[in-house]
């Protein structure tokens, strides 16, 4: 995996992302690549979408950024993982369904971030 074939397809990944939800997308935050939020991780980049509640189903919207992500991945021989986290959840992590893994995610994302 070179860096630059990496943030070629992050690069991709994000305008997509921005081209599908607009008004919807919060932030787009790549996980630092030290990071490893899975013993048995393969990803070649992990990032973290941060959606607006409502107007449909988190699950739903995980799925179609996990294809955009799948289409970007096969383009660029990677295997990028995104993780889908609605904006309340990001916030406070405690209302969420699994809050040590938002946790988990807001420790090892980047400052920096890709806005709408």
């Amino acid at each position: 995996m070179s860096a630059v074939r990496t943030d070629e397809a992050l690069q991709e990944l994000v305008a997509a992302v921005r081209g599908r939800y607009r008004e919807k997308l919060v932030s787009v935050r790549p996980i630092e690549r030290a990071a490893k939020l899975e013993l048995d991780d393969s990803a070649d980049l992990e990032l973290v979408v941060v959606l607006v509640d409502g107007g449909g189903s988190i699950a739903t919207e995980r799925r179609a950024i996990e294809e955009l992500a799948f289409g970007i991945s096969s383009a660029h021989d990677l295997y990028i993982r995104p993780w889908v986290v609605a904006q309340t959840h990001w916030e406070s992590p405690q209302h969420s369904d699994h809050p040590s893994l938002i946790a988990e995610l807001k420790r090892h994302a980047s400052a920096f971030a890709f806005a709408s």
